[in-house]
């Protein structure tokens, strides 16, 4: 009980999103998961796409947000339907389930996603979010973990996800505006993908990639680009 009262006080000094994350995966990692996503669906405004955080595999990532898979995953719906912690099992194993959505679940665990549950976070107000904890393990062993942890881990989402409402995430900053390409190479940025990298997606000069970063810095007032990512993800002009 000692960790999980360290985590309380820790999030609740938390200054940034990042922060709170950081707290929050550590967390997640001690109770023997591999990977965590942090995902407010809907902001104190009802804007959609809110907030996403995720240490997910980037190759996952990638094929995610290239297939648009976020409209058709039935985790994301049955958690903004749900109050109580839940398995993936429970709706992988559907019979009404769409042939994209057994394509997700399918493409998931051939990254390793292999098995996941879900916190649902509804409140305060409108604001809808959830943590998602996943693994490369059998079901089996899976279920058996989230059974003996999932209402620490409860406790431990809806600290995290307090502070983060605390902290204004999910509510933009109407001040903050960045032009398209920008946003297009913040998000690679926020992704973890070097200039070059993000130049040969992008089909422009790695200098021209640097010049909207340190564009967007300046217009974010961010100190470096891993800081003004972080604003970004904080202030919904970015998703993940």
């Amino acid at each position: 009980m000692h960790q999980v009262d360290h985590y309380i006080a820790e999030v609740a000094d938390a200054q940034g999103a990042d922060q709170v994350l950081a707290a929050l995966g550590t967390q997640v990692t001690r109770l023997g998961f591999e990977w965590f996503t942090y995902e407010m669906v809907l902001s104190p405004t009802n804007q959609h796409d809110a907030f996403s955080s995720t240490n997910f595999p980037t190759l996952w990532i990638d094929q995610y947000a290239r297939q648009r898979y976020t409209r058709d995953d039935p985790v994301i719906s049955h958690a903004m339907r749900m109050s109580r912690p839940f398995l993936w099992d429970e709706i992988r194993r559907h019979p009404h389930l769409t042939l994209r959505q057994k394509t997700i679940f399918n493409e998931a665990a051939d990254v390793g996603l292999t098995a996941g549950a879900i916190v649902p976070l509804h409140g305060p107000g409108p604001i809808k979010a959830y943590v998602s904890v996943t693994s490369n393990m059998p079901d089996d062993r899976f279920a058996q973990l989230f059974a003996r942890c999932r209402h620490e881990l409860l406790l431990l989402a809806t600290y995290a996800h307090a502070q983060l409402v605390k902290l204004g995430v999910g509510a933009p900053m109407t001040s903050l505006s960045l032009s398209p390409r920008e946003i297009e190479v913040m998000t690679w940025t926020a992704l973890g993908y070097s200039a070059w990298d993000i130049a040969e997606k992008l089909s422009i000069s790695a200098h021209t990639v640097k010049e909207h970063i340190d564009r967007s810095k300046e217009k974010l007032g961010a100190k470096n680009k891993t800081h003004a990512a972080s604003i970004c993800i904080s202030q919904g002009l970015v998703r993940l």
